[in-house]
């Protein structure tokens, strides 16, 4: 008997690296957390960047701290609707959200910020919430965020989400990179916070079970396992070529999925 599962590992970040907590050192620099670069040809779609703005000296006694998602390239990021940025669970990604339209024709989303403040050089830094009555502050109450972005590769557009969570909604916490995923098909939207649903399309056939799927993922990893528990054991199907497989019948239940490699 054969079942049909489709589990999508997520991607891996390129050149992610951790904010850390100002609640003790302010931060004195400009420093990028995370950079997106999806067909790995050196040019970065997206980065998150902690900005440090006010004065030009570090040493001085004012300073305003901001964290944005940045699109470059063909990046974009896009809006769930007319009236908000961040998308929820499940919302689709497509190509009916709009981008995101900044003052001055810019496409970022802001992620948090705040100023930070001493009386003199060496006194203790104190932290402000600039933030607290902006009616855009949309991540002020908030540990989880999730973005739709879409970006271009060579065979077109296509659509993904990155989320990004905080332990506490102390003004001072910022949002890390948690997780991200985007559809390798061209044109398909995408569920945010979800894996891509791709076609894995079953027919009995007088040999077996045929299994077929997007030509374009013909280097993606056909997996089985006899048992659907957490820690089961999948592993690839002999014999596949390409996106399409003749599988011999089994007298025992069997699921499969397609794995990114």
């Amino acid at each position: 008997m054969y079942k049909i599962l489709l589990i999508i590992g997520l991607s891996i970040v390129h050149g992610f690296s951790s904010v850390g907590s100002v609640l003790g050192p302010p931060v004195l620099e400009d420093a990028i957390a995370a950079t997106f670069d999806f067909d790995n040809d050196g040019l970065v779609e997206f980065d998150y960047l902690v900005g440090f703005g006010g004065s030009l000296d570090p040493q001085e006694d004012y300073h305003r701290i901001g964290f944005v998602l940045r699109s470059h390239e063909s990046g974009r990021n896009l809006a769930a609707n007319g009236s908000r940025i961040p998308f929820q669970s499940g919302e689709l990604v497509s190509s009916t959200n709009p981008p995101v339209a900044n003052e001055g024709g810019g496409n970022q989303v802001s992620l948090g910020g705040y100023d930070q403040v001493r009386s003199f050089p060496g006194a203790e830094w104190r932290y402000y919430d600039v933030a607290k009555n902006l009616p855009g502050a949309y991540w002020r109450n908030r540990t989880e965020l999730l973005f739709g972005i879409r970006f271009a590769l060579e065979d077109g557009l296509h659509y993904g989400w990155i989320r990004f969570t905080r332990p506490d909604t102390t003004f001072t916490t910022p949002f890390e990179l948690a997780a991200y995923d985007w559809n390798p098909l061209p044109g398909e939207p995408i569920a945010a916070g979800l894996p891509p649903a791709i076609p894995l399309v079953p027919q009995i056939t007088p040999e077996g079970l045929r299994l077929t799927w997007p030509g374009s993922l013909g280097n993606w990893i056909l997996e089985f396992t006899d048992e659907l528990r957490p820690d089961a054991e999948w592993l690839p199907v002999p014999g596949v070529g390409g996106p399409d497989i003749i599988v011999e019948a089994s007298e025992t239940h069997r699921y499969f999925r397609l794995r990114r490699p």
